[in-house]
């Protein structure tokens, strides 16, 4: 991948899982690197146990819920390294609940992470990228290919993405900017602990194996490929891409065989 040589990256929720894979794989095909997230003493663990070089990364505090603060991750990194290449809107949050015990406030948290995150970044950095004519990613899921039961904001914020992401593809085709949409299937990360139940609180336990997961790295390699292919859309995993097939001749069974699977996991949110 050594067309990522001397491109600069920025990555959002980049203080573990899928986010962490992306910078630390950037870095070592010669990219500079941007890492967002809220926690900067996490990152700042990385950058040490990786040994990245200070001339060639950035960390920046971010929530990017806020605004303000997407707009300083855009403004450091021009001021820093002078342009972008790719924008990889990574942060994300998930969850696992039944629609009717939800709260507003949950809902609204899983759009202002997933979706609204991506706005902000996308929206400062875009005039950027234009410049160079470079990539804007979004990290999806299979929950964004079709709604998953128990996770109903999850994927509506998912949908969401997909809809600005589209969008925008065809907004800018002159422009000669790429928008990558990629939908992995189920990955080993802490992303499941952290899901939100129905009052905000964090499930601090996944019931699925991680054993039969995707690794970070895995899909961190699969999403850089994509973006030197200048790809628009990946769904990752035999299950995703079923899903994605099935669903535009047999949506009704689709629903049935996602019901009938999910219902098996331990404390399942539906009946």
């Amino acid at each position: 991948m050594n067309q990522l040589k001397n491109k600069i990256v920025v990555v959002t929720g980049a203080s573990s899982g899928i986010g962490e894979a992306l910078a630390l794989e950037s870095y070592r095909h010669g990219a500079n690197v941007v890492m967002a997230a809220r926690n900067i003493e996490k990152m700042e663990g990385i950058l040490k146990k990786n040994n990245l070089q200070p001339s060639r990364s950035l960390l920046v505090k971010t929530d990017v819920t806020k605004p303000n603060e997407c707009k300083q991750l855009i403004e450091q990194t021009i001021e820093t390294f002078g342009s972008i290449d790719v924008l990889i809107n990574n942060a994300g949050v998930s969850m696992r609940a039944n629609f009717l015990d939800c709260t507003f406030e949950t809902l609204h948290q899983l759009m202002n992470v997933n979706f609204w995150g991506a706005v902000h970044c996308t929206k400062y950095a875009l005039p950027h990228i234009i410049k160079t004519q470079g990539s804007v990613l979004g990290v999806s899921s299979i929950a964004g290919v079709n709604g998953l039961p128990g996770r109903s904001g999850y994927s509506s914020s998912k949908f969401a993405l997909h809809g600005l992401f589209e969008s925008l593809r065809i907004e800018n085709l002159s422009n000669r900017v790429n928008f990558l949409l990629v939908s992995p299937g189920w990955t080993s990360t802490d992303i499941r602990n952290r899901a939100l139940i129905g009052n905000g609180s964090q499930q601090g336990s996944s019931p699925r194996n991680e054993k039969k997961m995707s690794t970070p790295q895995e899909i961190a390699k699969l999403i850089l490929r994509g973006v030197i292919k200048r790809k628009s859309f990946i769904v990752h995993s035999p299950t995703g891409i079923s899903m994605f097939w099935l669903k535009k001749f047999v949506p009704r069974l689709v629903d049935k065989l996602i019901h009938n699977s999910l219902k098996k996991e331990e404390g399942a949110p539906f009946s």
